[in-house]
Parts: C-alpha cells; sequence; structure tokens
C-alpha cells in the first residue's frame, strides 16, 4: 500500500490531483463541445489536452489573409483553467504575431486571463483577430511587422506568396 501524506479534509495530493484532472477534462469536454456546436473545426488528439483548430482568413474585410486556412495547435497546461492554453501554428504564416517556428503572441491573453475565459470567448476571438488586423504592439517576427507598417503593398504580396505556396 502507497503511503500518501494526507493534507486539508483527510485527501491525499493525489486524490485532489485526479479531481483537478477530472474537471479539467470535464470542462475541456464541454469546451469542444461548445466550439464544435458553433462550427469551428477541431481535432482533439488522443489525450484532450491538445487541439488542432483549423482557422480560415476572415472574408470581407480587406485581410491579406482572406483566402488562407491555418492549422493552429492548442495546447492546455496541467493546470488549466487557471494558466491559459498555450497557442502555435502548425501551418506556416507570414505574421507580424507570429514566430517562424508558429508561436504566437499571447501576452493579451496571458495578462487578462482567468478562469472565467474559455477557447470560445477569448483564444478563438483573438486569433481570428489577428488575421483581420494583426497587433503590431506585441510583434513576433520583426521583418513582417516592419514591412506591414512601412510597405503594406509589399507585405501583401508577400503574405500572398506565403498563403500559394504552404497551403
Amino acid at each position: 500500500v502507497e503511503n500518501e501524506s494526507k493534507i486539508g479534509l483527510g485527501f491525499s495530493l493525489r486524490s485532489i490531483q485526479k479531481i483537478s484532472l477530472l474537471s479539467m477534462a470535464a470542462r475541456l469536454n464541454k469546451e469542444l463541445t461548445d466550439a464544435s456546436e458553433k462550427g469551428w473545426e477541431i481535432e482533439p488528439s488522443d489525450n484532450l489536452r491538445q487541439w488542432d483548430v483549423l482557422f480560415r482568413g476572415p472574408q470581407a474585410c480587406g485581410s491579406p489573409y482572406e483566402d488562407g486556412s491555418w492549422i493552429v495547435r492548442i495546447t492546455f497546461p496541467l493546470e488549466y483553467p487557471f494558466k491559459p492554453p498555450v497557442v502555435v501554428f502548425s501551418s506556416k504564416i507570414f505574421h507580424p504575431n507570429v514566430t517562424e517556428k508558429g508561436e504566437v503572441c499571447t501576452k493579451t491573453i496571458e495578462d487578462d486571463w482567468s478562469p472565467k475565459k474559455t477557447l470560445l470567448n477569448t483564444v478563438l476571438p483573438y486569433i481570428e483577430s489577428l488575421l483581420s488586423a494583426p497587433d503590431l504592439n506585441n510583434p513576433m517576427n520583426a521583418e513582417a511587422a516592419t514591412l506591414f507598417q512601412n510597405d503594406r503593398k509589399d507585405f501583401e504580396k508577400r503574405v500572398s506568396k506565403h498563403i500559394r505556396s504552404h497551403q
């Protein structure tokens, strides 16, 4: 028999961790259901803590990302919902807020994160907004940010070329 130390009201740390994981799994299942019902195309991995989400370029807003589509991997930490998920573009994208490795600047999400925030009310709209209007206050790709600010026409050509070669 394993010797487990008791904390709090006689619960073992292992019991509390198990309850926490079950609670997180229930929340993620609900968030997955809610997002799917809203039309999001999401493919969870076997462990439910990693999802691939299909993002399509915004329509009718003049965004250079209009004709593209990207897979974004969202990984939920064990501390979710108390810590925000990690967001990475699996598909290549030329964007001021995305590194060459696909890492997304989520400072805006992280600074204001609370357990009340969800994938549907915070994370997915944030990524969508970046495809409509990059956030130049938090650039992750200096070349893309500089081009966006100084030569919008060339930036748009580069994005279009990138979309054609990586779709």
